[in-house]
Order: structure tokens, then sequence, then C-alpha cells
């Protein structure tokens, strides 16, 4: 058994991406953490990247005969992954070379807990660091989840700057969404999770691309703009009773959050925001209701803008609960 599973799902539309692979690839093989089970799988990519995983012949290698998006692509990966531990990683992203080292390391002195964090880096679009931070190494923190419920709401919702017990990721995985399907399995996962390793070091590269990521999208009109729903109400399944005031803050901070990104979308007929905003706002009431008045407006600021919560307020005013 390997002590750490690496899922990579690919898909790959255009040949200057290749590269972004490469670097990724070569920031996982090259961990000082050797024990590594490297899953990379193509999710039908337009572009050939065969060539590449083959420089590497102990990786396992999966091709999807059709495009299934990357939740169900890091599905394939975890029903044959073997490791202690999972992780995950974006095609596009890298690492610092000792990421996996460190983690594994902190782990094995404090009991291998369910799940470890550290934290991120973003770099802009075919930028490349090989700055390892090592300069800036802290001991991670031992959290108890139950006891410090609040931390939840602190939490990245990203999947690849952490490490997942398999054992605790058992029969969960990762549901069809077009996006967003990061936070319905990083949140369920946490509210099992009885030790949380959390460290702030930065050894995660998230590549804040211009083009086909979830940062760009956010600016652009996104059909799918409602799958946001589907994530919320698969959070509300996993919800467990101690994380009630947590939960109540993320699913209201969630779909605020992505109202808020409807008035950012750029080339679109005002018209057309205003009317999906009040679509959202409707769907919000009727599944959920108004604001709680206790619902602390601070908190919920992280997730989402004054802006959006002042207007939902406006238009369905808070209520006790």
């Amino acid at each position: 058994m390997a002590k750490v599973s690496v899922i990579i799902p690919v898909y790959i539309d255009q040949e200057f991406k290749r590269d972004y692979f490469k670097t990724c690839l070569d920031s996982i093989v090259n961990q000082s953490l050797k024990d590594l089970e490297i899953i990379v799988v193509n999710d039908c990519s337009p572009v050939d990247i065969s060539d590449i995983v083959n420089r590497y012949p102990n990786i396992k290698y999966i091709t999807n005969e059709q495009n299934m998006g990357p939740g169900i692509a890091r599905n394939k990966g975890i029903d044959i992954a073997t490791g202690k531990y999972i992780t995950f990683v974006d095609s596009d992203d890298y690492l610092n070379l000792d990421m996996y080292s460190k983690l594994y390391e902190a782990a094995e002195r404090n009991d291998f807990p369910d799940l470890i964090e550290t934290n991120i880096s973003f770099v802009t679009d075919g930028s490349y660091t090989s700055h390892n931070h090592q300069d800036y190494y802290q001991e991670p923190r031992l959290l108890n989840p139950k006891e410090q419920r609040e931390n939840i709401l602190y939490i990245s919702p990203s999947t690849c700057n952490k490490l997942w017990r398999r054992d605790l990721v058992n029969k969960t995985r990762f549901i069809k969404t077009s996006m967003w399907e990061d936070y319905a399995f990083t949140y369920s996962l946490y509210m099992q999770a009885k030790k949380v390793l959390n460290s702030t070091n930065i050894d995660y590269y998230y590549r804040k691309s211009m083009e086909n990521t979830v940062s760009a999208k956010s600016y652009h009109y996104n059909e799918n703009v409602f799958d946001i729903f589907v994530i919320v109400n698969e959070i509300l399944k996993y919800q467990k009773p101690e994380y009630k005031e947590e939960i109540e803050l993320i699913k209201y901070g969630l779909i605020l959050g992505r109202i808020h990104e409807i008035t950012n979308w750029e080339n679109v007929d005002q018209e057309v925001i205003d009317s999906l905003k009040n679509k959202m706002y409707e769907k919000l009431n009727e599944l959920y209701g108004p604001l709680p008045e206790d619902l602390d407006t601070g908190l919920l600021s992280m997730f989402a803008s004054f802006q959006s919560i002042e207007e939902y307020k406006n238009l369905y005013p808070t209520k006790k609960r």
C-alpha cells in the first residue's frame, strides 16, 4: 500500500496547456516522498497527453471514452486508489517538491489524522516559481473538529491542498455538476473527520488562468449557475447536528456568493443579469427561506458580498428562528 495516492484528472483543449501538465506531473513525480501512487485520468482530452504520461512507466493511466468532468474523473481514480491517504491535483497546478513528505511526516507524528490541509499559493497563468517556501515552515496544528467547529468556515473548499485518509473517503464520491463539486466533497467529509491537521505552509501552487477555470468563469455568463443548489443540497445530506450553525452560514453563503458573481459578469445585458439574480433569490427563499435574524452577517460576508446579503434581506426580510 502506498503512503499517498495522487489523482490527476486531465482535460487539455489547447496545445500550450501541455506544458502546464508537464510541470504538474514533474512536480509530483519528483516529490521527496517517493512512496506515491500516481493516477492520471484522461477525461477524453482533445489534445494528446499519452507521450507525457508514458515518460513515467509507474503511473497508472485511465482513459475515459467521453468527457465526464473532473469530479467523475476523480471518482475513477478513487475507485482504484490504494494509498493510506488520497489527494488530488489539477493538471495545470503544481506542488512544492516537499509537500507530501512534510504532510505525511506530520501525519505520522499525530497518529494519522483523517484530514491534513496545507495552504495555497496563487500564481498567474503562464508563471512558474521554484521557491519552496522552506523558510516559512511551521508545524501543523492538530484540531478536534467537534470542539473547534468554526474551523469549517475558514478551510479552503479545494480538495487539492489536502490529504484525505482513504478510510474517511470510503464510499463518498464527487457528484456530477458542471462546477463547484469540491464544495460538496470537502464540507461533507470535514463533518465526518475526527482529527484534522491544519498547516500554514504554502505548498500547493494554484494557477489562476484567464480562461477555462472556475475563477475565470465567475466573470462570464454561466448557464449552470443553478448547480450551486445541487451542491448545497448534497452538503445538507451529510450535515451533523453539531454543525447546524456553521452549515447554515455555508448554505446561504455559497448561494449568495454565486449571486454576487452574476453581478460581475462581463458583456452580459443588465436585464439578463437582474432577471437571473431575481430567479436565484426566489429559489433561495423557496428552498431555505429568509436569512435568520440572528445569523452572523460578518461571518456570512466571508462567502458572499454585503451587497448580495442586503439585496436578499430587502427582498425577503429576516425572520426569527
